[in-house]
């Protein structure tokens, strides 16, 4: 559906495959192929090639980009089914041609008046009609050959915004130099929005699809340090809410601070030792809090029995 909404036209899919190996013997392929495509769909009517791009940027080796050699590995792909296609056609013609001789032979026997008598006749009536029966089904053969359809190749790139690929990186050039192709470049974000807006039922109920999506959010900021600040607080709240303790205080605030991990093994005083329990200097620094907190009580006229958990 998301291919669909990128005017992709998909009538169904044939096959889905992941890191496939795109090279090609250069004896076989003129056009500079390999490396491993990140996911290969085939369909009817097109390839689609999509690149996943995180971190790293294109790879260029020779000059001569990633994406273009999975370009020219595709389009290899093609001019083999099309020869394949058109040396099956010919064998099967060959294969028929051959047959109707054959026939034509053993007729000629059956039919000689010489032979009327001849204690093999039957046996040649016998394998006449084998040859007529493997020559219908070699017809057959050649009716049901599909006829070769070109596919549109598609390329996608899909990337976090900081580090959307250049015009320059999508382009696919022929051995003179021409564009012949540009990749679409996608970005998380869009996949992520897409799918908030339209999936949410089916995410909901896929544990692997929901981990999927959840991931997606994780790129869908302008910035890296955006995305590892996400990753800062949701390790912060999740460590907040397994500590034993309820109430989030003003100390626990500034520990969490230093260190969301340190946060949650203060609290779990059964299992670690803490060795500031006993230091002399920390104590008078806590009876200064808590004098700060009365102090607050007498500035906004709380009553001094009232605590954090009242």
């Amino acid at each position: 559906k998301f291919f669909k909404s990128k005017g992709v036209k998909l009538s169904k899919i044939d096959s889905v495959t992941r890191e496939e190996d795109a090279k090609i013997d250069n004896s076989k392929c003129k056009e500079i192929t390999g490396g491993r495509i990140d996911l290969l769909v085939r369909t009817p009517e097109c390839y689609i090639i999509i690149e996943n791009k995180i971190d790293s940027r294109i790879i260029f080796q020779g000059g001569v980009s990633q994406i273009q050699r999975y370009y020219n590995y595709v389009n290899y792909l093609q001019r083999e089914e099309k020869e394949r296609l058109k040396k099956t056609e010919e064998d099967l013609k060959n294969k028929i041609a051959s047959l109707g001789q054959e026939c034509e032979k053993y007729e000629r026997r059956i039919n000689d008046p010489k032979k009327s008598k001849d204690k093999r006749m039957e046996k040649w009536s016998e394998d006449l009609e084998e040859l007529m029966r493997d020559k219908i089904e070699a017809k057959n053969e050649l009716e049901d050959l599909p006829e070769f359809k070109e596919r549109e190749v598609i390329g996608f790139v899909l990337a976090p915004e900081y580090n959307t690929p250049t015009d320059s990186e999508l382009e696919v050039k022929n051995n003179a130099g021409q564009i012949v192709y540009n990749y679409k470049p996608v970005s998380y974000k869009e996949i992520y929005y897409w799918l908030k807006d339209k999936a949410m039922e089916t995410i909901d109920k896929d544990p692997n699809f929901k981990a999927f999506y959840n991931a997606m959010k994780k790129h869908t900021y302008v910035t890296k340090g955006e995305s590892i600040r996400e990753d800062m607080m949701n390790i912060f709240f999740t460590r907040i809410q397994k500590c034993p303790k309820k109430y989030f205080t003003k100390s626990a605030f500034t520990m969490s601070l230093e260190c969301p991990r340190r946060l949650y093994y203060a609290y779990d005083k059964d299992g670690y030792a803490n060795q500031d329990v006993d230091d002399e200097f920390l104590k008078s620094l806590a009876e200064g809090g808590f004098q700060v907190g009365e102090f607050a009580k007498l500035c906004y006229k709380i009553g001094p029995a009232n605590t954090v958990k009242t």
